[in-house]
């Protein structure tokens, strides 16, 4: 398929998350300049998705795929999304599967989001979730701050 039937097929799509999906599985039959043109279609077709959570997904699917330059920013703006989630059990789906794909930096702002989640079933599924990916030093500090003291 090629970038302009790629990016056409992106934007007939109705439904916003499939609309900024749609994009990037075209991709092991473009060069690379047409992927990346059809992976920033997809990235702003992603941007525009007004549901939070689903935002945070489409960007979050989409950060692995960009070049290290643009895939913080991409990372932040989808850790953004997640935070506006007002559901505490979608927002902790959304930090969960973040998780693997955030810098050090990023990590400790999701991680802050997390221990902000009032639902303690939630928290405790996003905190979960988020523990394999930290560094020592945010691990130490999460183990510190949920220690019981005697």
């Amino acid at each position: 398929m090629c970038a302009a039937t790629a990016s056409s097929a992106a934007n007939v799509t109705s439904n916003d998350y499939r609309r900024a999906e749609t994009s990037p599985t075209s991709g092991p039959r473009l060069s690379e300049t047409e992927r990346l043109a059809v992976l920033r279609d997809a990235l702003e077709a992603a941007r525009a998705i007004s549901d939070d959570s689903d935002r945070a997904r489409a960007l979050a699917d989409f950060a692995p795929h960009l070049p290290e330059t643009e895939r913080r920013a991409v990372l932040r703006d989808a850790l953004e999304a997640a935070r506006a989630i007002s559901d505490d059990s979608a927002r902790a789906d959304a930090l969960a599967a973040l998780a693997p794909h955030l810098p050090e930096t990023l990590l400790r702002d999701a991680l802050e989001a997390a221990r902000a989640v009032s639902d303690d079933f939630s928290r405790a599924d996003a905190l979960a979730c988020l523990a394999p990916h930290l560094p020592e030093s945010l691990l130490n500090r999460l183990e510190a701050n949920s220690s019981c003291n005697p």
